[in-house]
């Protein structure tokens, strides 16, 4: 099945005064029918610029740009009225662009574009950074909460990871466990439960590879002597490491 939008190198620039401001750079991106596909990114990436210039409602002059199989970059703007690309998108099967900065509604969509200073990213990226960042502030804002928490986390994790798997009921038992000691909710709450998903999903695939075993065991090392002390608390952890069966 052929693309409804087909979008190869596409660039954008504003140009007032003698100045030009980059907007969209180099996008290829397609979209087939039938789909409905979430298009995020923070504000001033470039989100209403592409789909203006997809619409016909703004005229780009690099790239190419086809929609229905009509070429929208350089054409005249006879051409684009004539077309009424919106209405068409929305009456033929088309697919349906969400544009959100709330990746919630990610759960419900077909795919995902993520814009960031006017370019495609991997939303993987975006998601990490989000993450991060988030992670980040619950440590600065309450460590000793966070703390209590992960330490709860991380064992019912890998008690519903024991058979090598993890089911939505499963996950759902962990958030409401958790939700019921009061120590974090919301947001907050579903990042650790998936931090200590991912945990004890790692940890079940480095016991299995001995050749992650011995990576293991040079890293924790590593970072044992980062600060040029191995204390006893960190030596019995090395050792532990080292002596796990896989």
């Amino acid at each position: 099945m052929d693309p409804i939008v087909n979008v190869e190198g596409l660039a954008y620039a504003h140009e007032r005064a003698g100045h030009t401001q980059q907007i969209l750079s180099d996008l290829t991106l397609e979209l087939m029918a039938g789909k409905l596909v979430v298009l995020t990114g923070p504000s001033g990436s470039g989100k209403s610029t592409l789909l203006t210039i997809i619409g016909g409602l703004r005229r780009a002059k690099i790239g190419t740009v086809q929609v229905f199989g009509d070429q929208i970059v350089g054409s005249r703007e006879r051409k684009l009225i004539r077309l009424g690309l919106f209405h068409d998108l929305a009456t033929a099967g088309s697919s349906v662009v969400l544009v959100t900065h709330d990746k919630r509604v990610i759960d419900q969509a077909d795919s995902m574009i993520a814009l960031e200073d006017g370019r495609l990213v991997p939303p993987a990226d975006q998601f990490m950074n989000d993450t991060s960042n988030s992670l980040k502030k619950l440590m600065e804002i309450d460590p000793e909460r966070l703390g209590r928490l992960m330490s709860l986390a991380q064992p019912l994790a890998r008690v519903a990871l024991a058979d090598g798997t993890l089911d939505r009921k499963e996950r759902e038992s962990i958030v409401e466990l958790l939700r019921q000691r009061q120590i974090f909710s919301g947001a907050e709450l579903e990042l650790v439960v998936d931090m200590a998903i991912a945990q004890a999903q790692a940890g079940n695939q480095a016991s299995r590879s001995e050749a992650d075993r011995e990576a293991l065991d040079r890293a924790v090392r590593a970072v044992a002597m980062a600060d040029n002390v191995v204390t006893e608390e960190e030596r019995a952890i090395v050792d532990e490491l080292k002596t796990r069966q896989p």
